[in-house]
């Protein structure tokens, strides 16, 4: 999905690498402290195709953080 942003899973120095996808309130917020910390950006947030809207981010570790908010219908 994020094509060269993301680690070569290779390069992992033997370091399991992994995804964490958290539904959370105000993700953006969550992001933006992320980034703060020494994440580094690899998607803003934005409205994903299966209804959630998703910021993601690497860790210094190389985990990739999602942070998601589901979309709400009218």
């Amino acid at each position: 999905m994020f094509g060269e942003k993301i680690p070569d899973s290779t390069s992992a120095d033997g370091i399991p690498r992994t995804e964490l996808y958290l539904i959370v309130e105000k993700p953006l917020l969550f992001h933006q402290r992320a980034i703060k910390m020494g994440a580094k950006e690899v998607s803003g947030l934005e409205k994903r195709g299966w209804g959630h809207n998703a910021a993601y981010s690497l860790d210094l570790d190389g985990h990739l953080l999602a942070f998601a908010e589901v979309v709400k219908s009218n």
